[in-house]
């Protein structure tokens, strides 16, 4: 069970890692995403806190 709880969080930090790089690589790209990612994750914090 430990294994594969340790295997899942590499895996989905990887993706997030080569996520992370590939719009920081892209300028304008970054410029119009992050607005929405920046309100995704204060989304998801409200939705943890109060449900």
């Amino acid at each position: 069970m430990l294994v594969s709880i340790i295997t899942a969080n590499i895996i989905v930090s990887l993706i997030s890692l080569i996520g992370g790089v590939l719009i920081l690589k892209k300028q304008l790209l970054s410029k119009k995403v992050i607005p929405y990612l920046v309100a995704f994750a204060a989304g998801v914090m409200l939705t943890t806190v109060f449900f």
